[in-house]
């Protein structure tokens, strides 16, 4: 009988914890960031750590205070750290959440854009050099038909995880699957339209 209780108690956590079927947040194993839909970035940062020549607590308590400085609002924060695990074979794993690309931008010190095409044209970002995801180019009439589309502009070399579908990337990326590009090198900006 208390099968029977539980199964439905177990139901409604799943829909709970999954959103009633919204889509889950990806989960980087390397660096990057996550964008969700409104635009919030998460920076996932995986690297291996030497215990003998940094001390875990202290680089925590340094990455704390960084981000306690670029917080603001202590209501509602601009940078939040969701993460900080250093496993037992010495992999360091940090999230932090920033409330936009331009929060990210300040805080590291590093080209982050997150806005429309149009919106990435008016702050004066070149839009050339991109391809589909299938290596066709696209031309500037087909970009500004895209205007409305949601573009991600970012200088460092990592993977960015966008919530839609990857329409076109600059050709200095790499399309990896459906949401995800990659960039290998720090060299020029990299681009992602998506919708």
């Amino acid at each position: 009988m208390r099968i029977k209780n539980m199964i439905p108690a177990c139901l409604m956590a799943v829909l709970i914890l999954t959103g009633c079927g919204a889509q889950q947040a990806q989960v980087l194993d390397e660096t990057g960031i996550i964008l969700d839909k409104d635009r919030r970035v998460t920076q996932v940062i995986v690297e291996s750590f030497d215990r003998s020549y940094y001390n875990a607590d202290e680089l925590r308590g340094q990455i704390e205070t960084k981000i306690t400085q670029a917080a603001g609002d202590k209501d509602s924060p601009r940078v939040k750290l969701q993460k900080f695990e250093l496993s037992e074979d010495g992999q360091l794993s940090v999230g932090i959440e920033f409330a936009t690309g331009d929060d990210y931008a300040s805080f590291n010190g590093k080209t982050l854009f997150t806005g429309t095409v149009d919106e990435a044209a008016a702050k004066g970002y070149t839009l050339t050099g991109l391809e589909t995801t299938e290596g066709e180019a696209v031309d500037g009439v087909k970009l500004s038909a895209d205007g409305d589309k949601q573009i991600v502009v970012f200088e460092e070399a990592m993977t960015v995880v966008v919530p839609g579908r990857v329409l076109y990337h600059s050709d200095n990326v790499t399309a990896d699957g459906e949401k995800q590009v990659h960039k290998d090198t720090d060299s020029g900006n990299g681009m992602v339209v998506y919708e």
